[in-house]
């Protein structure tokens, strides 16, 4: 709809300007939106013609255009398809292919097509058909090289983000950018259509029937405007360049602001921390009870020893991947990605430990392994063999690092040892692993007092040399399954992934 609004608002400008100066931004307009939405820009381009007609601002049938519009931009969007230009028209040769593929060759065919129309229809009055072709090519060919080609950068290298959590989004680019270009859009708009409201005023005056004019009409009444405003060519063309030109430093700079809280977003743990810092606050230094997960791979030093560089890091990001997208479905935040450990916290947000919403996201996390590992197959790469440790207790979050580099992170008792618990599991026999639980943090999650001793098994390791072997719960084999659909059951995020 906004692309429909802009497409016609300079249609009707360059039907202003068709007289005396060859500048139609309307088809560069419908070909950016092709290039990025397919066969939605030539449908966009079958609509725009209507604006004129409804205004009275045409001499010929709104039908006719229709056709030729959408000739003209199912060309421009095969020209991209099958030449393979990239929307954002960054090399030199994809700018070449554009002007080529996707302006001027749909532009000749399109005015062929217009010229011959029009000459079935008896009240136009039209030169010769190579002035008229040629005329035709140059005021869509003039508007695609500036700002055309300068907005194709602009708008053609955005990417789709990922949103928040739960608990709400950022704002998608199309949103900032109208907020940004709001106040000036409504301005420029009002300043147009003062000027078609001239037009229409002089038209009313020559008491023609739309559709009906006798030939030459239309170009006495541009004498007769032009007569009683000198420079209104010039004031429509300085409109539409300003216009085009103000709405890609719009979207330029949201893009910016966009990108910007996305990669806040993405090296900070939770949506609260970040948006204290994108609105200039610090985050603060908070102690809180937490619940931390640690994942790991197993034979992760044999894996890298028979992998390339590259197939590594796209096997290790799949796994990042995997477990970031089940730690953020339960609303936890990840405080670290190291070699192949994944360190995740919950409770930063709330007042209590969040165990339970870790341990479903552990056995989650356990449940898709098996999926996953037949997509890995189908790439040729190794399955994925994880091990997994929990423990809650006191930690302190906050900004860490010199006033030149900072981050933020979780300290504290509760991460310390629950990557000691990680390390405990690696000694462990298949029997007892994949998961590790403290007695701390399965007192919080409530099952400790639940009629569930059968899913876990209890035994005793030593954290440290020095001290005694501690009281810790097992969960492997069958009981995974089992222990997931009673954590499911009763936690409302469990029970909606299960």
């Amino acid at each position: 709809m906004i692309a429909l609004v802009l497409n016609s608002f300079f249609a009707i400008l360059g039907s202003l300007l068709w007289d005396t100066t060859p500048y139609w931004p309307a088809y560069m307009i419908s070909v950016l939106v092709t290039a990025k939405l397919g066969w939605y820009g030539v449908l966009l381009a079958a609509l725009s013609p209507l604006a004129s007609t409804l205004l009275g601002i045409s001499d010929s049938p709104f039908y006719l255009y229709i056709s030729v519009n959408v000739v003209q931009m199912t060309l421009a969007l095969l020209a991209f398809r099958y030449l393979q230009i990239a929307p954002s028209l960054g090399t030199s040769k994809d700018k070449t292919k554009y002007l080529l593929a996707a302006i001027v060759f749909p532009s000749v065919v399109g005015g062929l097509l217009a010229w011959y129309l029009r000459s079935l229809y008896p009240t136009t009055s039209d030169p010769r058909v190579a002035v008229y072709v040629g005329k035709w090519t140059t005021e869509n060919v003039l508007p695609a090289l500036f700002p055309g080609l300068w907005i194709h950068k602009v708008v053609g290298e955005f990417y789709r983000p990922f949103n928040w959590e739960s608990g709400g989004r950022l704002k998608s680019w199309t949103r900032q950018s109208l907020e940004q270009a709001l106040p000036w859009v409504v301005s420029m708009m009002t300043v147009g259509a003062m000027l078609i409201l001239i037009v229409v005023r002089v038209v009313d005056q020559g008491k023609y029937t739309p559709g009906l004019e006798p030939p030459g009409f239309w170009q006495s009444v541009s004498t007769q405007v032009i007569e009683r405003i000198p420079g209104f060519p010039l004031t429509i063309l300085a409109l539409s360049v300003s216009f085009l030109c103000s709405l890609g430093y719009s979207i330029r700079h949201a893009k910016q602001s966009w990108i910007l809280a996305e990669a806040v977003r993405r090296y900070f743990p939770n949506q609260r921390v970040s948006q204290l810092l994108l609105s200039g606050i610090a985050a603060p230094t908070e102690e809180s009870l937490v619940t931390v997960l640690v994942t790991d791979v197993e034979s992760f030093e044999g894996v890298l020893a028979n992998a390339s560089p590259r197939d590594a890091v796209a096997w290790l990001n799949n796994y990042f991947t995997y477990v970031a997208d089940a730690c953020s479905t339960y609303g936890g935040a990840i405080d670290g990605m190291t070699g192949d450990h994944v360190i995740m916290v919950f409770g930063l947000t709330s007042a209590k430990a969040d165990a339970r919403e870790a341990l479903a996201c552990a056995l989650e996390i356990f449940h898709g392994l098996a999926a996953l590992n037949m997509r890995l197959a189908s790439d040729h790469a190794p399955a994925l063999r994880l091990r997994a440790a929990m423990h809650s207790g006191a930690a302190v979050a906050g900004v860490l690092g010199s006033p030149d580099r900072r981050q933020y992170s979780v300290l504290g008792d509760a991460v310390t040892k629950c990557l000691k618990l990680e390390q405990a599991v690696r000694d462990l026999p298949d029997s007892f692993a994949p998961l590790i639980i403290s007695r701390e943090c399965l007192r919080e999650t409530g099952l400790l007092s639940l009629p569930n001793q059968d899913l876990f098994v209890e035994l005793a390791v030593t954290l440290r040399r020095e001290e005694a072997p501690e009281d810790v719960f097992c969960i492997a084999g069958d009981r995974l399954e089992a222990c997931r659909r009673v954590v499911g059951s009763t936690l409302r995020v469990g029970a909606s992934v299960a």
